[in-house]
Order: C-alpha cells, then sequence, then structure tokens
C-alpha cells in the first residue's frame, strides 16, 4: 500500500479514546481544527464527525461505569448485610452453646445434649 493511501486511511479512521490511563490521548484543540481545515469543508466535517464518534463512544463507556458502579455499591451493601447476619449468627450459636449446660436452656433450644460437655470428647 502506497503512503499517500496509508494517511488518507489514518485521516478517515475515526479517533479512539482508549485506554487513557495508560496512554494521553491527543485532541486537537477546535481552533487548529478550523484554520487547517477552513478552505477544505469537506474534511472539516469528516474531522468533526469523528470528534463526535469519539465523544459518543466515550460517553456510552462511562455509562457502563457509572452502571456497574451502581451494581458494585449494591453488592458491597449486601456483603456488609451478609456480615452482620454472620455476626448475628455467632452470637446466637455462642448463646445456645452456652445455654445448653443446663436442662432448660436445652429444652428452650430443642437441644438433646450439652453442646459443652468436653467429657464426652475427652477421656
Amino acid at each position: 500500500m502506497r503512503t499517500g493511501h496509508k494517511i488518507e486511511r489514518l485521516n478517515k479512521t475515526p479517533i479512539e479514546i482508549v485506554d487513557l490511563l495508560k496512554e494521553q490521548a491527543f485532541l486537537v484543540s477546535a481552533e487548529d481544527l478550523v484554520n487547517n481545515n477552513y478552505y477544505n469543508k469537506k474534511r472539516l466535517i469528516e474531522a468533526v464527525h469523528q470528534i463526535l464518534n469519539a465523544y459518543q463512544s466515550a460517553f456510552e463507556k462511562v455509562l457502563k461505569v457509572d452502571e456497574f458502579e451502581k451494581i458494585l455499591y449494591s453488592k458491597e451493601k449486601e456483603i456488609d448485610n451478609l456480615k452482620e447476619d454472620v455476626g448475628f449468627y455467632k452470637n446466637k450459636y455462642k448463646e445456645m452453646t452456652v445455654q445448653s449446660t443446663t436442662i432448660n436452656g436445652r429444652e428452650e433450644h430443642g437441644l438433646k445434649e450439652n453442646v459443652l460437655d468436653i467429657g464426652k470428647y475427652y477421656q
């Protein structure tokens, strides 16, 4: 492919803003865009079209990121609630274990035997 065709193809390629954290995207200033294409209306329209496409693409990605952030926040809240549940049931288990040492405690919690009876496990 000749150099002229490569340049023409690159000029028609839409501007893509990819990996902004890895590479800094360079966007031409509005003044340079107009001044460099002042006498070529078709080229100016193409350049503006490329910028609008890049803007639309970036905007769509921002919307997706926003959606994922909302989902992540929801999941974090769900995890916090589950951690609270774990704490609650841990305390309930400890309470039942301690109360299993008495007859009334076993009856109250529906336990058949003393959970803390170490004697039956160690002789």
